[in-house]
């Protein structure tokens, strides 16, 4: 069946992120698990990933090249395996509830493909602002900007900045979908890679006043799905 949506999220040493995510996701109704897919990409975890996959329609792939801060190498990746033409991307450890995932699935229908829309987030009961890396896109909107900038792998920072900034650059409008609510509650931030922001601070300064684009050399590591990887 034809997919509406690509639920894509990336993953390093954060698995009791996605097993809250898997548990959510296999209370969805079947009319809307017949609209989605789910993608998720393994970042060279210390333990690789493995998931009970059961009914849900999941894809997992394996990154074997460590790269640090590979955030826009792994969207990248699974921008390209995705199939939908409505992407969502998230954090693993930002979490949307099960019928909230029901209501956006069953919206898509009315959203304008000319804008990007982000959503309310909660933690520890209260709203804080919507976070960068968790939006939903039309993947012609992604294609346009040519996908994620890799320059700015192996080094901390500013991906996302620029990702936004040539969203900017061709007026893209960014819609807050204020009905719609994602939950951060289990932290996964990675704690043992250095944050420190010199390098891409320097490089996204560089690409903004040469009026730069997208890296044009992506997918710059070895990788694998994982086939047989849960129960069924």
């Amino acid at each position: 069946m034809f997919k509406q949506l690509a639920l894509l999220t990336h993953v390093y040493n954060a698995a009791p992120a996605v097993a809250r995510q898997v548990d959510s996701w296999r209370v969805l109704p079947e009319d809307v698990l017949a609209q989605i897919e789910i993608l998720i990409a393994d970042d060279c975890s210390d333990i690789p990933l493995s998931i009970e996959k059961g009914h849900l329609p999941i894809r997992l792939f394996r990154i074997t090249t460590d790269i640090p801060w590979n955030m826009a190498g792994a969207k990248n990746l699974l921008r390209t395996q995705a199939s939908a033409p409505w992407l969502l991307f998230f954090d693993v450890d930002n979490h949307l509830p099960p019928e909230q995932m029901a209501l956006l699935t069953h919206a898509l229908d009315r959203l304008d493909p000319a804008n990007l829309y982000m959503f309310q987030r909660s933690m520890e009961g209260g709203l804080v602002d919507p976070h960068i890396n968790t939006f939903l896109v039309h993947r012609s909107i992604v294609d346009s900007v040519g996908g994620f900038d890799e320059d700015f792998c192996g080094h901390y920072g500013y991906e996302d900045v620029y990702f936004h900034h040539l969203l900017m650059q061709r007026k893209i409008d960014k819609v807050l979908l204020n009905d719609i609510c994602y939950i951060q509650a289990i932290n996964a931030a990675t704690l043992d890679l250095s944050r420190d922001m010199s390098r891409n601070g320097q490089l996204i300064q560089d690409k903004s006043v040469q009026g730069l684009g997208t890296s044009a050399s992506q997918i710059r590591f070895e990788w694998h799905e994982i086939g047989d990887y849960g129960k069924a």
